[in-house]
Parts: structure tokens; sequence; C-alpha cells
């Protein structure tokens, strides 16, 4: 089954996420969508540069791999991440035959959703003919089946197939079934229809493995057939619940599932499909011929979730490039400048101003008219102004750094701050003096902005870690290894490159082989700052 963990990096404001679908072959493109709980809003993740896919949010998977960093994951609210296949779900999750075509000793090309059908029988091919608009299926000997199957890996599934009985069953009943998980003819699961010598439907789901049946769930139907009705047979798995129904062509579908049972097996994945045998002891004259129609299965296998999570803001604000997140910046006000933690881009103060709205109407003064026209239009997305005053030089080059290359930014604070997440599109910048008197002289940066739609586009990627990217949430290297954070962790996953002046983590990485030889060299993030 395929597999999706989500890790947080609270320090970074990012969350690593890696799926595995080397189990499923099939599959060669993976998507990651991130879901709010709140409302249910899907965001997809970005893939690095060169995805694949015509949608560009699908990355290639590696050795059955891939990753994802969420450079965006919203602060102190609850979301959790969804993975899917880009082979699967370009099919819409579904696969369907609707037999519209003229075939001998064969059903293939022609399958709705461009799979190819496998067709397995005593009687080999010559069984399986397609015309008129339907599949048949000869029933050629007694205790033989004929199996046709579809798909690859699929593990949950929703089959639907109508079938037509041709005769009343004697001597044994004739069974068709629709088929989950099927691997070979000694391993499935099958939600099979007995056409009883009665004149009734016996609907039973069935476990086959290691050519042993053992019946999950049963039921007497008490539904009559007659030669040339049509039915539906509907069987669906999810995990380990098994249902299905059966019901006459062209009347209402039941509501209930009229068979359910639970099973825990060997079997995972497989194909879906369909199975047909005439029961030991059957004495219909042979071939007994079954045709079927409008097979659909509804594949979901290729989803897979992660439990809820949430990013705590831990009182910081954050400045992104969507796109380009070594750029990205963390904005605190919580920490003024102290001998063991050196300036990184902090602020003494940040400020929203007056948010504005363009007004949702405009009134037109017509030709020959007295009166005015209203026309009205959906509102505008907010404009405002973000100022933040910086502690250094440095620092405003960075705010102008983040600039640069003209992109939208997104701007991130805890809701109680009573601002939501914004992509901004940035117009002039402003950057002003603080007083004079100042001990530290702050630049004044003023970004104007007006809110814009999420960018697209792939991410350039994630880059190495300074060590102020931590200073303001440990002051020591045992707060650190307390909170559960390892030297390959920080070195892996972290936000921004190294600024001049200042070690990276390549940069310890290089002397030191753990946090106890930095602890001995380094007792304080000021010492760091100093260099090995």
């Amino acid at each position: 089954m395929p597999t999706i963990t989500a890790t947080p990096f609270i320090n970074l404001s990012y969350v690593l996420v890696e799926t595995d679908w080397a189990d499923i072959p099939a599959a060669t493109c993976i998507r990651v969508v991130r879901v709010s709980v709140v409302d249910g809003k899907e965001t997809p993740l970005r893939p690095y540069v060169a995805p694949c896919g015509e949608s560009g949010e699908f990355l290639e998977l590696s050795g059955g791999h891939a990753t994802f960093w969420d450079t965006e994951a919203p602060l102190d609210t609850a979301f959790f991440y969804r993975a899917e296949a880009s082979d699967f779900a370009l099919l819409d999750h579904e696969i369907r035959d609707s037999f519209s075509r003229t075939l001998t000793n064969e059903w293939n090309p022609g399958v709705d959703t461009g799979q190819t059908w496998t067709l397995e029988s005593g009687g080999g091919l010559a069984d399986f003919d397609v015309g008129a608009g339907v599949g048949t299926i000869a029933l050629g000997a007694v205790n033989n089946s004929r199996r046709s199957s579809i798909g690859s890996n699929i593990s949950d599934a929703d089959v639907y197939r109508d079938v037509l009985i041709p005769v009343t069953a004697t001597g044994a009943a004739i069974q068709s079934a629709v088929m989950t998980r099927y691997i070979d003819t000694g391993n499935m699961y099958r939600y099979q229809a007995a056409f009883e010598t009665t004149g009734l439907i016996t609907l039973s789901i069935i476990r086959r493995i290691a050519a042993a049946d053992t019946t999950v769930a049963t039921l007497a139907t008490g539904i009559s057939y007659s030669p040339g009705d049509w039915f539906t047979v509907r069987g669906k798995v999810m995990g380990t619940s098994h249902m299905a129904k059966i019901w006459l062509r062209g009347t209402t579908e039941p509501s209930a599932w009229m068979v359910t049972g639970t099973d825990s097996s060997v079997l995972v994945a497989g194909k879906v499909g369909g199975r047909e045998i005439l029961a030991a002891g059957n004495t219909n004259a042979l071939p007994v011929t079954l045709s079927v129609d409008n097979f659909l299965a509804v594949v979901d296998f290729v989803v897979t979730e992660t439990e809820p999570l949430t990013m705590p803001s831990n009182g910081y604000f954050w400045l992104k490039d969507p796109v380009r997140p070594c750029l990205d910046r963390r904005l605190t006000t919580s920490k003024m400048l102290t001998p063991d933690c050196p300036p990184g881009l902090g602020l003494f103060f940040i400020s929203m101003d007056t948010e504005g709205y363009n007004p949702n109407a405009i009134q037109v003064l017509p030709t020959n008219s007295p009166d005015l026209i209203h026309v009205s239009r959906s509102r505008s997305k907010v404009s405002s102004t973000l100022t933040i005053a910086t502690r250094t030089f440095q620092d405003r080059d960075d705010a102008l750094t983040l600039n640069a290359a003209g992109g939208p930014l997104l701007f991130q604070a805890a809701p109680d701050y009573g601002i939501p997440d914004r992509y901004m599109g940035i117009g002039t910048i402003g950057v002003t003096r603080g007083l004079p008197d100042h001990r530290y002289q702050a630049r004044i940066v003023t970004m104007p902005f007006a809110e814009v739609l999420r960018p697209v586009g792939t991410t350039q990627g994630i880059c190495g870690s300074r060590f102020m990217d931590l200073c303001d949430i440990y002051s020591t290297w045992e707060e650190m290894e307390d909170a559960g954070l390892t030297y390959e962790s920080l070195i892996a996953g972290a936000a921004s490159p190294p600024a001049e002046g200042f070690n990276s983590w390549d940069d310890i990485e290089a002397g030191y082989a753990d946090w106890d030889a930095v602890e001995a060299a380094f007792p304080t993030w000021g010492d760091v700052a100093g260099g090995p």
C-alpha cells in the first residue's frame, strides 16, 4: 500500500512530506495536496523543478519515492496531506467498458478508458466475443471458471457490471461475480450472484486464497430471475470492509447494501474484473453463454492521507517567496539583540496599515438620461502597506533581495494577530531611516501591496540553514536537543542561506561530528558567530 508521512520543521515553518509508492509499479508521478481541516480547501504542493504531467503539480517518482517540502503551510491551523498518482487521477479514478465494438475471440482493444483486459479460461480466447453492444462469455465446461481482469495493483474499488442470465439453472447454480484484488485464479475477492435451480438468487462475498474459498457473508436475496433477465451486480471493498448488492437492471438501485462483511487477509491489492462458472453438478446444455455490459470500476487506491497536524507560529511572522523559499525570512518582535543571539532579520516593529478594498460598483452617467447607471461587480481583494523596521543594514538588504525577483510574496502570521495569510503583489518599496538617537540605526521598509492569487510554478527548493535561524527559539544546545532536533535533521532541513560573516551548518558539519563536539567548542550561539 502507498504511504505518506509529514514531518514538521517548526523552526523553519516548513513540513517535509515523503511518499512511498514502491509497491504500485504502475504509478510514475505523484502530487501532494494540503487539505484544510477548517474549510476543506485543497492546495497542491509545489514540486521541484522539472515536474511531470501536464498540470505541473506532479513529481516523478524515483525508486517509488517522492519528496515534497511544504514551505507555505498555514500557522496555528489544522491541515493534513493527501497523495495522488497522476496515472490514475487522469482517468478520473475510473475503469469503464461499454462493449461498443465487434470482436471475435477477444475483448481488446476498445475499453472506454484505455486499459486492456486479461482473459483466462479453459477454452482460451474462443470463449470471449464482443458484439451487438455486449461482451459474451461461453461456459463450455462444468466447474471451470472464466475470468476477465483489468487494471493493476488496485486496493480499494467499487465495481459494477451488468449480466444477462440466458437460462434457468439445472442440477446446480450458474454463478456470475465481480472481482476485486484479483491476483490469479487462486487468489481474489468476489461478490457473487448464484442463479439457483430454484429460480432465485443467492448473493455472497467470497475470499479465495491458495484456491480455497471462504464465505465472508452470504444472503438468500429472495430475488427471482427468468431467462433473458439483466441484473446489475455491485461489489465494493474499502480496506477490510466488503459489501455487495444486486438488482434488476432498469429498476432503482437498493439504497442499502444487501451483504456486508469484514475480512483481514493477505489480499491487499490486485486487479478488478469478473468471474463466471457453472457450479459442480450443473446439467444445463453446453455451452451456457452469458452476456455482460456496462463494466465500471471506481478505484480510489490512488489516494493516501496523513493524520491532521498543526504548524505552531510561536509568535513569529513570516515573509516568504513561494517559489524561492531560500529567500524566506522570519520576522520577530519577541526578542531584541542579545550577546548570545547575533542579528538575524528581526524588527523593532511591524505594522499593517489600514486595509482598503476597491468599490463593488461604479456609477456611469449615460447620454441623454438624467439618471446614473449603477454597474455592480465583485469586490476586489484587499490592498494595504506592510511596514517593518529592520535591525541592521544586512536585514534591510535581505528585505530588498526578497522582493528583487518581482514575484508575489506570502505574509503569514498567527490567526490571533487578525490578518490572514496573504499572497501580496508588492508595489514601490520605500526605505527610510529611524530616529538618529536610536542605539541601532533601524531602516524602515514600507511595502505597499495588493492581494493576489497564489502564484503557480515549481519550487527552486530549500537550502542550507544558518544557525541564527534558530537562535530566537533555542538559547542553548541542550534546549535544541531536548526538543528532539538532531544535528543531521537541522543540516538537511533549513530555510535560508548563510549570511556574510556567519557560519552555515555545512561549515559546522565539516569540523564537528555531533552536538557534543559543537557544544564543547562553542558554549553559546555568540561563540559560533565568531567562527570555528
